[in-house]
């Protein structure tokens, strides 16, 4: 997307690296970081699944898939990652289930915070927590 969840963590963490794969939504990003003075952000344009591989050390993941939720091959790196914890945003709770139950055999879910969004519509947002076994 264009940062806002980056953004409103890079306060609370060393760095912070966002994927996303629309050209025009890294530019609003990198402008949005800039607005709001954020010098710990950095922003990659491309599948995530592409560009999983060379990362480690990474103590928090936090994914923002669109409806059809994550590609099984991103889940597999995200896997390999190795990471503490996964912050789930989801907008399908039906692709939320189904990502989880890839990732539950290395993590369990602590939390789960279903929040309607869009009132007096069949939509809703999910946010879940995530941490390893």
């Amino acid at each position: 997307g264009s940062g806002g969840i980056g953004i409103f963590v890079s306060d609370k963490v060393k760095s912070v690296l966002g994927i996303e794969i629309i050209e025009d939504a890294i530019k609003n990003a990198k402008k949005n970081a800039l607005i709001n003075n954020v010098k710990n952000i950095k922003f990659i344009c491309g599948k995530v699944e592409d560009n999983l591989e060379n990362i480690s050390n990474i103590d928090t993941i936090i994914v923002d898939p669109p409806r059809v939720g994550l590609k099984r091959s991103a889940i597999d790196d995200i896997l390999k990652i190795d990471a503490n914890r996964i912050i789930y945003v989801s907008c399908n709770p039906a692709t939320l289930a189904k990502n989880i139950n890839h990732l539950q055999k290395d993590y369990v879910v602590k939390y789960v915070q279903p929040i309607d969004m869009f009132p007096n519509t069949s939509n809703v947002e999910a946010v879940t927590l995530l941490v390893r076994k």
